[in-house]
């Protein structure tokens, strides 16, 4: 009767240690997931800052430096195996947040307009 108990409660106690790493296994696995994304965005961020620098300096108009740097952050995330990981919108956001970056540093590269041009001629 007594072995029984004993083994009735070493049963429960192993159980419930089971349990327990089970539920720490599952909160490490989260962080690490969490962990691993946020380092994606940073990654994305400033592959996108990149990719809007390059674009300005270039000096085509703004239409065409946005699809510039679109497609560098693209073949960027692509060759680097995260292009999954984000969608069109997200792309965008990050292309606008490179611009909004560079203008703040005043780093920003405006085109001449043809009028410029013509004075300057």
């Amino acid at each position: 009767m007594v072995n029984q108990i004993l083994d009735t409660l070493y049963l429960l106690a192993s159980a419930f240690g089971l349990f327990i790493i089970f539920k720490l296994a599952h909160a490490g696995i989260a962080i690490l997931e969490a962990k691993t994304k946020n380092a994606n965005v940073l990654l994305a961020e400033k592959f996108a800052d990149q990719a809007v620098t390059l674009a300005e300096k270039t000096l085509l108009p703004g239409g065409e430096k946005q699809k510039l740097a679109t497609d560098t952050l693209n073949a960027r995330l692509q060759a680097n195996g995260l292009s999954a990981h984000f969608t069109p919108e997200q792309i965008r956001q990050y292309i606008e947040a490179g611009v909004d970056y560079l203008k703040k540093q005043g780093l920003e590269v405006h085109v001449p307009k043809q009028a410029e041009i013509k004075e300057a001629v």
